[in-house]
């Protein structure tokens, strides 16, 4: 399992899915082309392809406001499936009724290949397909959103993703989706590279194993500075991940643990 920390920022001003855990922040790339964990499967519902067995994930941020998710992915047969549950500490006085919750289901199917591949740490080479439906419920309403997303993993070293997130299925007038775009290349089982493109502008993150239990990532996307770690401990994975903005300081810390393997079921 590589556990995922850059896109906790993504839903940090709503009632957070679950984006991303540690590495997902501290990267700062879209995870369009690496997320394969339960916590990134809205913005890349196609990676949860690469969940093997049972994956687990429990996470808190605090930023400006505080947020929460805990999420599950399995597989079934050729299906892969996840549910995140969230909750977001609305503005003003805390425990009001009016912190937004939310839930996100997402699916994807392996259209050709393998994503896990025979050599851990890298790529299968792959076509993976994905969607999610998130729902929340606010002080205000209830809305719907939609994402859907491909990852193509070419070679074991490199793999493309692209994402459409926030499709209004039912949604105040005004909401638009977007289009996201991913890179990953793989320059040794130590080191990863992210790279991706969105409405909001590019951005670059790296991982790198400094031990086999250790991971340390960074990244940026020009507006804050991004970095963590995480560790393994047996079955679980903890960690932590800080992004600093010109004014701003937001803090992750995360914990997965995944069971089983490709064959459990």
């Amino acid at each position: 399992m590589i556990p995922s920390l850059a896109a906790l920022l993504l839903s940090a001003s709503t009632a957070w899915s679950g984006a991303g855990s540690v590495e997902a922040l501290a990267v700062a790339a879209w995870p369009s082309a690496w997320g394969d964990s339960p916590s990134t499967a809205y913005e890349a519902p196609a990676g949860i392809s690469r969940i093997e067995g049972i994956d687990l994930s429990a996470s808190w941020l605090d930023g400006s406001g505080s947020s929460a998710a805990a999420g599950a992915g399995t597989r079934t047969g050729p299906v892969f499936s996840s549910l995140v549950l969230g909750w977001a500490e609305a503005p003003g006085a805390p425990g009001d009724g009016s912190d937004p919750v939310s839930a996100t289901a997402a699916c994807a199917w392996v259209a050709t290949g393998d994503p896990v591949g025979f050599i851990e740490g890298f790529f299968g080479p792959s076509i993976a397909l994905g969607a999610a439906c998130r729902v929340e419920r606010r002080d205000g309403g209830n809305e719907a959103l939609g994402s859907a997303g491909l990852q193509f993993a070419i070679f074991p070293t490199f793999s493309l993703g692209a994402s459409v997130v926030d499709i209004p299925l039912s949604a105040p007038s005004g909401t638009e989706a977007e289009t996201h775009w991913g890179a990953t290349y793989i320059f040794t089982r130590e080191l990863r590279v992210h790279a991706s493109v969105s409405d909001d502008g590019p951005a670059l993150g790296a991982e790198l194993d400094v031990t086999p239990w250790l991971r340390a990532a960074t990244g940026s996307d020009g507006d804050a500075w991004n970095a963590g770690a995480a560790a393994d401990v047996g079955r679980f994975t903890i960690g932590y991940g800080l992004s600093l903005g010109d004014s701003s300081a937001v803090h992750a810390v995360t914990v997965e643990c995944g069971f089983g393997g490709a064959s459990w079921y």
